[in-house]
């Protein structure tokens, strides 16, 4: 079932889940390099980072994939239900819903701080977009 305003429906999970793992991926490999860079015993330098990033970095991208999975799916669910493809809202809604699900078997408090967060964040991406466009708008 093709929509009109993009890929069909598990695609677009499929391909922002891709996305995910491949950035997940490279922040994860970035990260844990630098982190057994300076954690390793002097002599074992490079073994050691060779070994932290082996160890950390595919946790990273298979938790980058399913919170975008997550979020795709959230974002996808609510702009069918509200009709509102392009509503910033949707995105800060599915943020809040992806940081809870993320969170769940922590309790209650853990879910709400996650979800405030989750849209917080969105939120601020969506101000971000927002004022580029109109910045851009302006030239």
């Amino acid at each position: 079932m093709e929509e009109e305003w993009g890929a069909p429906y598990p695609d677009c999970v499929l391909d922002n889940a891709g996305a995910g793992f491949v950035g997940g991926a490279a922040a994860g490999t970035l990260a844990h390099l630098f982190t057994g860079l300076r954690d390793s015993p002097c002599g074992r330098h490079l073994a050691g980072a060779a070994q932290a990033v082996r160890d950390g970095a595919p946790r990273v991208a298979t938790r980058w994939a399913a919170r975008l999975a997550v979020y795709s799916a959230a974002c996808h669910a609510l702009s069918w239900a509200t009709d509102r493809h392009d509503d910033p809202l949707v995105s800060v809604a599915a943020g809040a819903a992806t940081g809870a699900v993320a969170r769940f078997r922590h309790g209650p408090l853990a879910v709400g701080r996650a979800a405030l967060v989750g849209a917080a964040t969105l939120a601020a991406v969506e101000l971000m977009i927002r004022d580029s466009v109109e910045e851009h708008d302006d030239d």
